[in-house]
């Protein structure tokens, strides 16, 4: 899929949504993720209340609002089918009223299906923890998606080497950016394993929402493509200022802005260049040198983590800064 990031990358926290919430969900430090659905209802894992008591849980969002828990839901069915897999969907009551613009979520498999590849950036938020020596479990973070599996229920996204979903991430949300970026709930994160992640589409549970007075809200299903183009049908220079034959500082490919506003990145984009051979639409192929003494990891195409120097390899444009590298 036409994604704006490579596989596993850490996003900036300025274009993180509002609406994806922790939750704490006892006395003793324990962590979950949701998003808000309702001017008081949140939507988490049904395995994040299970034997939870509301007046030991908070949840706060991204606004600076927190509030104290009113009532705990479960999925009817998530005791009660063979695989609570297929129920792991609950939704918690707040106290007080929510007070920012209430996100759009979709629940027809085709909108699902289509803004998964026409968005230019889809991605969990939540609060687990991805790269232990960089952050702590509770920490907001997004972690953008390029590959993906679909099933009749689910999203599966393939873990990378790098970056995937730990604990402290059920019950957030994968979102993707609608027309107007704002970002628009597809489903809860379920489980995780070293290999692959889970994502319950909210198609599958829309009977449970719409049951609590939870409705699919009006947003703008982006276009094929946002892209600025030429009358060829090439990406413009005004947009996309690259040259054949040129090389340019490569972005490293998994940022994190902590919340004392530290950034980190795997690798010095000082030291690692991308000459262009070739530009098609949105991509360039070219060779990738990294000079760095230390042990830079870097995805280049296809899950593959390069070293060194690596010929005919293809990237995103947007891995690539504007400026030509000496």
């Amino acid at each position: 899929m036409d994604s704006g990031a490579m596989y596993g990358d850490l996003l900036p926290l300025d274009k993180a949504p509002l609406h994806a919430c922790h939750i704490a969900t006892d006395l003793h430090g324990g962590t979950c993720s949701g998003t808000v659905m309702t001017d008081n209802m949140i939507k988490t894992a049904s395995h994040c209340l299970r034997n939870k008591i509301a007046a030991e849980m908070t949840v706060t969002c991204p606004n600076g609002q927190k509030f104290e828990v009113e009532d705990i839901i479960l999925h009817p069915e998530y005791y009660n089918t063979p695989n609570r897999m297929m129920a792991d969907v609950g939704l918690i009551k707040i106290k007080g009223n929510y007070s920012h613009k209430i996100p759009a979520y979709l629940t027809q498999s085709k909108d699902i299906i289509e803004i998964l590849k026409k968005s230019k950036q889809c991605a969990v938020w939540s609060y687990g923890y991805h790269i232990e020596s960089l952050i702590q479990l509770g920490d907001y973070h997004g972690v953008a998606l390029s590959q993906y599996e679909l099933t009749n229920s689910h999203i599966v996204i393939p873990n990378s080497a790098e970056v995937m979903i730990r604990s402290g991430d059920s019950g957030g949300g994968l979102y993707c950016l609608d027309q107007d970026n704002l970002w628009v709930n597809l489903g809860t994160v379920y489980g995780h394993d070293y290999e692959v992640s889970y994502i319950l589409r909210n198609d599958y549970i829309q009977d449970f929402l719409s049951s609590y007075g939870i409705e699919e809200k009006e947003f703008n299903m982006p276009q094929e493509s946002d892209m600025a183009l030429d009358n060829n049908g090439n990406p413009s220079h005004e947009e996309f200022p690259f040259q054949e034959g040129q090389s340019y500082k490569v972005k490293p490919f998994s940022i994190l802005v902590d919340q004392n506003l530290q950034q980190y990145g795997i690798g010095d984009q000082l030291n690692v260049l991308f000459k262009v051979e070739e530009i098609n639409l949105n991509k360039a192929t070219g060779t990738l040198i990294i000079r760095d003494v230390a042990p830079t990891r870097y995805l280049c195409i296809d899950g593959i983590l390069c070293n060194g120097k690596y010929e005919n390899l293809t990237i995103s444009l947007d891995r690539l800064n504007n400026e030509t590298a000496k």
